[in-house]
């Protein structure tokens, strides 16, 4: 998911940083939403520290997706 989200957002120009951040609001945004309706999460029982912990590891997710695909785009568009 988090390729897929990048690559749509790299298609629409968005790239670096910029890219990250809008495809972390998304993706996350959606994970928390759809397992909470699925009964997976229970968020309102989260500490702060679950909620950092959840944020962090899903932000180097985000993060190394966009490194990754930066990284084999910018490799291929300059062949």
């Amino acid at each position: 998911m988090w390729g897929a989200a990048y690559s749509f957002a790299a298609r629409h120009g968005l790239k670096g940083q910029r890219a990250v951040g809008v495809v972390f609001l998304a993706v996350y945004t959606g994970d928390v939403v759809l397992n909470t309706a699925l009964g997976l999460y229970q968020h309102w029982r989260w500490s702060a520290q679950d909620w950092a912990v959840d944020i962090v590891d899903k932000l180097v997710q985000a993060e190394a997706t966009g490194a990754i695909f930066d990284h084999i785009v910018g490799r291929s568009a300059s062949s």
